[in-house]
């Protein structure tokens, strides 16, 4: 059933039929919407409707129809453009006022009286937002109560203008309730996203999320991922594992790359996932030393899923460089966002050795 059949058979009146047709084409056209995308979202809307056991069957089609105007309404008038691309790297969440909220409380405990005389805590020992300007803008939340979490994450990966243009890489932050959404790597999508004036001077793309942002997969057939990973879209990421103290330093202060992040390729010589906190891996390679005992890779929950391969696989991985103080002095490792298993030399997945080295052991440096 098509929306027009759907709407005579509701006996919708025929001016309010029109305009629905007429925002189904201009949601074809500007938004790349099938009519039977639209037709869901009514039906959707009018089950919805079951929760307000009041009103008459004319009234509740009445409202669906308006709640499916609006929405649609919205999203053709935003400047947002549609996207296609591999999303490749996705850092794990980061908490904005955990540090800040863990220092409030920590004042708190320690003096009371001046952690309120000071603007840390309020009356009730609820932290507050302690920071006046962001730059040059002035942080409306100055002086208020903090949130339990203001989370806010990072996104790389290659798009372009769907259909258009040629590809490029592209980063994308993501805050408040869009930070912890599910995002899908390594496949083909399509998404909606801002393009702002201000653009990095490497080539590559910033793009700011869509309100209504959300990644749609597209059939996988026929891509390239080792193409992709090797090629030279990424080459100025590439980094030999025995290179990441250089580049750590290198990339430091690069207003292009604020999350430190290389791609390096290498043999799976540990790994150890599937707990409570942070799994890991270690790669190895010929650019090691033998006295090297490989480079630790810490692995967040989210990346977990896409460990699809055993000990002894060769890898390609995005991560940010991690400099950590250990016993035996300063090392460098990396903080997984995203990884690819090479399909010619990928070894199942099995009970694998644990490393030696747990996060444990280690104290982050920077």
């Amino acid at each position: 059933m098509n929306l027009a059949e759907k709407l005579d058979q509701l006996g919708v009146d025929k001016d309010v039929q029109t305009q629905l047709k007429e925002l189904a084409s201009a949601c074809k056209e500007k938004l790349g919407l099938d009519e039977k995308v639209i037709l869901a979202d009514f039906d959707k809307a009018l089950e919805q409707t079951k929760k307000l056991p009041d009103l008459s069957e004319e009234e509740r089609i009445e409202r669906a129809i308006t709640k499916v105007r609006g929405e649609y309404k919205q999203q053709l008038r935003s400047p947002a453009q549609f996207y296609e691309g591999v999303v490749l790297a996705v850092a794990e969440p980061f908490d904005m006022v955990g540090y800040q909220r863990r220092q409030a409380m920590a004042a708190w405990k320690e003096d009371k009286e001046k952690a309120i005389a000071d603007g840390i805590c309020d009356a009730e020992g609820r932290p507050l937002d302690t920071k006046e300007m962001f730059g040059s803008r002035p942080n409306r939340n100055f002086g208020q109560p903090l949130p339990e979490h203001r989370y806010l994450t990072n996104l790389f990966g290659v798009c372009r203008k769907q259909g258009k243009e040629d590809w490029k890489r592209f980063s994308m932050t993501l805050g408040e309730n869009l930070a912890l959404m599910e995002v899908p790597q390594n496949v083909p999508v399509t998404f909606r996203a801002n393009e702002p004036d201000s653009q990095p001077d490497d080539g590559s793309l910033k793009l700011n999320p869509y309100a209504g942002l959300e990644f749609k997969k597209l059939d996988a057939e026929g891509m390239d991922l080792k193409g992709l990973f090797a090629g030279d879209l990424l080459k100025s990421y590439r980094v030999d594992l025995n290179d990441l103290q250089s580049a750590h330093a290198r990339l430091q202060g690069d207003p292009n790359n604020r999350n430190r992040m290389v791609l390096v390729e290498g043999d799976v010589q540990y790994i150890n996932i599937g707990g409570e906190r942070n799994g890991m891996l270690v790669l190895e390679d010929s650019s090691l030393s033998l006295d090297d005992d490989g480079i630790t890779v810490w692995v967040p929950n989210h990346l977990e899923k896409m460990m699809n391969f055993g000990a002894g696989s060769r890898v390609f991985l995005l991560g940010s460089t991690l400099e950590m103080q250990r016993d035996d002095g300063v090392r460098y490792a990396l903080n997984g966002m995203g990884v690819y298993a090479d399909p010619k030399y990928r070894m199942p997945a099995d009970e694998n050795p644990r490393s030696a080295v747990t996060r444990k052991d280690v104290q982050q440096v920077s």
